[in-house]
């Protein structure tokens, strides 16, 4: 009985309403401040590839300038390792370190599924401006940003706190796939990357924390004089 009322209390005091915003310059120009602070610029120009380690274990590995993806994970006795174009479709599979020649649809999605979740907890801000989106200004000095359509969950939407500094000290979420409407999460230790992006890699979140391991970016990808890890799927069929 104690543990279901402690439950019930974190709920009560997890949610919140979602606030109403202003649509405009001012949504616009802390957008343009909070995306420059994290030196988002450097990751459209200068960063070829990112990979890290999420919390959990599982592994992402993305060639940006050629749209390859390859994500690993466990599950169980079995580990997987999934490479795909975003652009082709073309698609290499590995179950228990073995070529998958005719791979479940259901790992596939797996991947991608893990792949869009990982990648936004990178940094959310730079998905800000992807199709489908609106910015909002509330006072005194957020930003609110709906997700009206594409992606994997249409309809969340996310309120951001900046620093003075106009880096991201919080985001509060109500999405899909939590219960708590307006849960927030802290964005903490936050490092300067291989290629200038400055990049938070804990973000304590109620009960838990998203960490970022192992965190590297690229200016050119592959590295030179390292082979290229997505020779087999550039030669798929």
């Amino acid at each position: 009985m104690t543990r279901n009322i402690s439950l019930s209390l974190l709920f009560v005091f997890s949610c919140s309403s979602l606030p109403s915003g202003e649509k405009g310059p001012k949504a616009e120009e802390l957008a343009q401040k909070m995306l420059s602070s994290h030196g988002e610029e450097n990751w459209q120009k200068n960063t070829a590839a990112v990979s890290f380690q999420f919390t959990g274990g599982d592994r992402i590995l993305w060639d940006k300038k050629r749209q390859l993806v390859e994500v690993s994970w466990s599950s169980w006795w079995k580990n997987y390792r999934v490479q795909y174009s975003r652009i082709t479709g073309k698609k290499v599979v590995f179950v228990n370190n073995k070529l998958d020649l005719d791979p479940d649809n259901k790992i596939l999605e797996t991947a991608d599924s893990k792949f869009v979740n990982h990648v936004f907890w990178l940094n959310p801000l730079f998905h800000i401006y992807s199709p489908g989106t609106e910015r909002y200004f509330v006072a005194p000095n957020m930003l609110l940003v709906k997700f009206t359509s594409g992606g994997k969950t249409p309809g969340d939407s996310y309120l951001f706190y900046p620093r003075s500094d106009f880096l991201l000290e919080k985001m509060k979420m109500w999405v899909k796939i939590l219960p708590f409407k307006g849960a927030a999460a802290y964005f903490e230790e936050y490092t300067i990357t291989e290629t200038g992006v400055k990049i938070a890699t804990s973000h304590p979140i109620l009960f838990f924390n998203v960490r970022l391991r192992e965190l590297k970016m690229y200016e050119t990808f592959p590295p030179p004089g390292e082979e290229d890890p997505f020779l087999l799927l550039e030669k798929a069929p």
